[in-house]
């Protein structure tokens, strides 16, 4: 791979997709090998299965067909009885249109309905119910079978999988994007004492994945928030009202009496949540440059289309730089028209850096990249402040970026394979078209950072990015006061150390609803006043803390999942529920539940021991 082709991502991509693909195969491939699963059995397996799930939806067509025919009798015998009725009442009244015989047919067929309904009910309905019964209890046997046979013959290679594999196979893929296995505080260290990027403090903010790395050795984070906001919410309430009216007809007056239906609203404050995805990335190219910009407008217009787009703004940024010579600005738009129209940065606050970062290179690859509708198009936001540069874009906002061992669970090794590698290529595709902003800009890549040293010990040995992203996968339910009627957000703050675990405190914030009820004056077609409740919801805020202990373990989710019950006996004696989670190297637990002591370190020295013991045990993983 030439220095070229990593200063064109757009024309990059290609390339990269098809060796990804090639890794994310020879990754799964390997696997499955060291999984030892039976795949032809697995698929011999799998084509039973499918045959008793065929076998089964044709049981219940069949119970569908009868059911039908139940309905159609009991039709049929409440139609012979008010065929009966009917016959009845003509023979009592004896109408002269009526001849004497059509009560007595009446009677004869409403008889023959009912009889044969009755009996097709006790025999043909009766006895299809009993055996489509019975055969789908036992289809419904053999499927649980079957399927608890299949995954205990697929379980192997589902054990193996674990948060890390995307990492992995990029890692492999290209030399230019390098993934950490977790965030760690050296990470943190850098970016905040280098560039400035700081813990998020807002109590409305808590951070749910993160995903840290370099670029050509330069910083990157990717971060997720779970958000609550204050919104509003409108409840409706309504009431019937009777009243009488005085009416004129060709008969003279009357009293009428009427109805009508008042509906009020209310519009209260409420709790609101979502979910926010941004990349950042350090680089000290052009230091002292802030701007930012928003997506273009180009994204979903065909080649006519954009083509007046840029036309229009181009004549806007020659107007916008005659203005600036007239009040002594230093904006000046560039000559390249396609670049300045679709990248519409119009709030940059150093034009020799501007130009200095947007060589023609940059602004062909930015043409290219926000001119073209695959894989996204012009989605993104672009911001800089300074030395820090922040990409938020559409697309990223939608992808599970989690990696969840559970995303690629299944039943059908080959369905599996095809998930497994269908979910790589979208996770990479995602993340790269994130980095295609900073990619595009040949300065970024030629600018390498100065290697950094650690002046001072870390009080805590992890993030507090990764200590909300573990209190989140233990779930708010842990956390959240016991009133609570929403979610929960949940914010860290860092108590202190014993050796390798790091006591957290999680602080959950929620709101207790309770129900009120407001009268609404509303005047109906009476012409009198009523008062129309409505109800809602009233949200108090709620504080709850806990603890957690985060430690770092040398292992993977294999050996942890071999561990899961040493692990459970051994946290239970720090919670009630045994609660822990692991994933990418770092240990959360519940500690405050029933453990009324600090967590020390002979608690501490047993954990390890109880690794240590666990992990000489197994075979050592083979690296893929």
């Amino acid at each position: 791979m030439n220095d070229n082709s990593i200063l064109e991502p757009f024309k990059l991509y290609p390339s990269l997709k098809e060796k990804l693909i090639e890794n994310t195969n020879q990754y799964f491939d390997a696997l499955a090998k060291q999984s030892n699963v039976d795949i032809d059995l697995n698929r011999k397996l799998n084509k039973k299965y499918n045959q008793e799930l065929k076998h089964l939806e044709k049981i219940n067509k069949e119970i569908t067909k009868n059911n039908v025919l139940k309905a159609f009798m009991i039709v049929l015998i409440v139609l012979g009885g008010i065929t009966i009725i009917v016959g009845a009442l003509l023979h009592l009244l004896e109408l002269d249109s009526v001849p004497s015989f059509v009560p007595l047919l009446c009677f004869i067929f409403g008889i023959a309905f009912i009889v044969i309904g009755i009996v097709i009910l006790l025999t043909v309905v009766r006895n299809n119910k009993k055996q489509l019964q019975t055969k789908k209890d036992k289809c419904e046997a053999e499927i649980r079978r079957q399927k608890n046979n299949i995954i205990t013959q697929i379980g192997p290679l589902l054990s193996l999988f674990d948060y890390n594999m995307p990492a992995k196979i990029i890692r492999k893929t290209t030399p230019l994007i390098q993934i950490d296995d977790n965030f760690n505080i050296e990470r943190f260290t850098y970016l905040n004492e280098k560039y400035g990027f700081g813990n998020i403090l807002d109590k409305n903010v808590s951070t749910v994945f993160n995903l840290s790395g370099t670029i050509n050795g330069n910083p990157f984070l990717f971060v997720r928030n779970h958000v609550q906001n204050m919104g509003f919410k409108t409840y409706y309430g309504s009431i019937v009202i009777t009243y009488t009216v005085r009416v004129r007809d060709n008969e003279g007056y009357h009293m009428e009496t009427r109805t009508q239906t008042l509906t009020a609203s209310v519009r209260k404050p409420c709790p609101q949540y979502n979910y926010n995805t941004y990349l950042v990335y350090g680089n000290d190219a052009a230091p002292n440059l802030s701007f930012s910009r928003n997506p273009s407008g180009a994204k979903g217009k065909n080649k006519e289309q954009i083509e007046k787009l840029i036309k229009n703004r181009t004549e806007d940024f020659i107007k916008m730089s005659q203005k600036a010579i007239g009040k002594g600005s230093s904006f000046t738009a560039m000559s390249n028209g396609d670049f300045e129209a679709l990248f519409n940065c119009t709030n940059r606050d150093n034009e020799v850096e501007y130009r200095l970062l947007f060589t023609p290179l940059a602004q062909q690859n930015f043409v290219e990249l926000l001119s073209s509708q695959k894989p996204f198009g012009d989605d993104f936001i672009f911001e800089k402040r300074k030395c820090l540069n922040f990409i938020v874009s559409d697309h990223t906002q939608r992808y599970n970026l989690y990696a969840y061992p559970e995303n690629f669970y299944g039943l059908d090794f080959d369905l599996i394979k095809s998930n497994f590698v269908n979910y790589i290529t979208k996770y990479f595709e995602g993340m790269f078209f994130d980095f295609a902003p900073l990619l595009s800009i040949p300065l970024y890549q030629h600018t390498k950072p100065v290697e950094y040293i650690y002046k001072k010990k870390f009080n805590q040995n992890y993030t507090n990015y990764e200590d909300e992203v573990l209190a989140n996968r233990l779930g708010d339910e842990c956390f959240k006061h016991k009133d609570s009627a929403t979610r929960a957000i949940l914010k860290t703050s860092y108590i202190g150390s014993d050796g390798s675990i790091d006591k957290i405190n999680v602080t959950a914030y929620s709101f207790k609803g309770e129900k009120k009820i407001d009268l609404v004056p509303m005047t109906g077609n009476d012409g009198r006043l009523h008062q129309v409740p409505v109800e809602w919801i009233e949200y108090t805020p709620l504080e709850n803390s806990s603890t957690i202990g985060v430690k770092k373990v040398d292992t993977d989710g294999v050996k942890m999942n071999s561990m899961s019950n040493q692990l459970r006996q051994y946290f239970a004696k720090f919670n009630s529920d045994s609660k822990y989670h692991f994933e990418r190297g770092l240990l959360a637990f519940l500690t405050n539940n029933v453990y009324n002591n600090d967590y020390n370190d002979e608690d501490d020295k047993q954990l390890n021991q109880l690794f240590d013991s666990t992990i000489v045990n197994n075979h050592k993983k083979e690296e893929l």
